[in-house]
C-alpha cells in the first residue's frame, strides 16, 4: 500500500504545506478550491521529510484540518513519509497526547483502520508498534478494536509484546496477553518477551510474564535463558 513520495516543487504545493504546517485550515481550502478545475495541484505532495498535508495535520493533533483533508478528492489516506510512516503510524505515536490527537485517530480508523492498521512502515513496524513503544494503552486497544493484528513482527521478528515488554509499559503487556499474543513467540535472536523484559530490568513485567505462564526456562539460540539475561 506504500506510496511514492513526490516532493512539492512548484510554489502553489510549498503553500500548500505551509498551510498545513500553520494551521491554517482556510488557507488550504481555499488553495485546494482555487484550483480544483486545473487539477494540477497535487494534494499529496510532500515536504523534505515526506509528509503530506495529512501527515502534518495528524502530527500536529488539527482535526478541523483532518476533517477538511479527508474530504479533498485525490488524496491518498496511505502516503507515507520517508521512514514510511503512514498517517495512522504517526497517529498511533500521538494519540495519547491531547483530545484533539485522539480525535485524529478515531477519524483515520473510521476512513479505513483495517487496512491502515496493517501497515508497516521501512522497520517494519505496525500503528500498534508505535503505540506499544510509547505505552499508549488505550491507543493499542482502538487499534485491536479496528481490526489491527496483535502480533505482527518487525524485520528482526520483534512483535509489540516485546515493545512493550522491554519499555516496562505494563498496561499495554496486560492488553496484549488479554488479546492473546503469544508468550512464546521470539524474535530472530530466540529472545522472547521474557527474555527481553529480563534483560532490560522490567522486574514488574517479568512478575506478570511469569503469572500468566511464561516459560523461565526457555532457551534462546545460544542457549541463554531469561535468568542468565536479567540485569
Amino acid at each position: 500500500m506504500a506510496t511514492n513520495i513526490h516532493l512539492a516543487t512548484c510554489s502553489t504545493e510549498k503553500a500548500l504545506l505551509h498551510y498545513a504546517e500553520e494551521g491554517d485550515v482556510e488557507g488550504l481550502k481555499a488553495l485546494v478550491e482555487a484550483n480544483k478545475e486545473s487539477g494540477r495541484l497535487d494534494l499529496n505532495a510532500a515536504d523534505k521529510s515526506g509528509r503530506t498535508i495529512l501527515h502534518i495535520a495528524v502530527e500536529k493533533g488539527n482535526i478541523d484540518m483532518l476533517a477538511a483533508i479527508v474530504k479533498f478528492d485525490r488524496i491518498t489516506l496511505h502516503a507515507v513519509d520517508r521512514k514510511g510512516r503512514s498517517a495512522l503510524h504517526l497517529s498511533a505515536l500521538h494519540a495519547h497526547e491531547s483530545d484533539a490527537h485522539l480525535q485524529c485517530l478515531f477519524l483515520l480508523l473510521d476512513l479505513g483502520g483495517t487496512v491502515m492498521a496493517s501497515l508497516k512502515d521501512q522497520e517494519g513496524w505496525s500503528a500498534l508498534h508505535a503505540a506499544a513503544s510509547v505505552g499508549a494503552s488505550n491507543t493499542c486497544r482502538l487499534l485491536l478494536q479496528a481490526g489491527a493484528p496483535c502480533s505482527p513482527c518487525d524485520h528482526d521478528g520483534i512483535n509489540p509484546l516485546i515493545v512493550a515488554a522491554r519499555r516496562d509499559h505494563l498496561q499495554v503487556v496486560e492488553l496484549l496477553l488479554a488479546h492473546r499474543s503469544s508468550l512464546a513467540h521470539v524474535d530472530f535472536d530466540g529472545w522472547n518477551a521474557l527474555t527481553h523484559a529480563a534483560a532490560c530490568g522490567r522486574d514488574r513485567v517479568v512478575s506478570l510474564l511469569l503469572e500468566n505462564l511464561a516459560d523461565p526456562s526457555c532457551q534462546d539460540l545460544h542457549n541463554g535463558t531469561p535468568l542468565q539475561h536479567a540485569v
